[in-house]
């Protein structure tokens, strides 16, 4: 009996040590920031000086 709680153990602990590297791998992510793409200005331009554009009006509440 003994040696089939020794065998659960030690497949839980592979388990959540393969777990806890799969979590770290996501977390990290790459090594190096991608590079960035003609396409991604295109679709998210960055902003420009003295644009007003990102300004968001809103009204008090009183």
């Amino acid at each position: 009996m003994d040696i089939l709680i020794t065998i659960a153990l030690v497949y839980l602990a592979y388990r959540g040590y393969q777990w806890y590297n799969n979590i770290q791998n996501q977390v990290n992510g790459a090594d190096r920031p991608r590079e960035v793409n003609e396409e991604d200005l295109a679709a998210n331009p960055p902003p420009q000086p003295g644009s007003e554009d990102d300004y968001i009006d809103y009204e008090e509440i009183n």
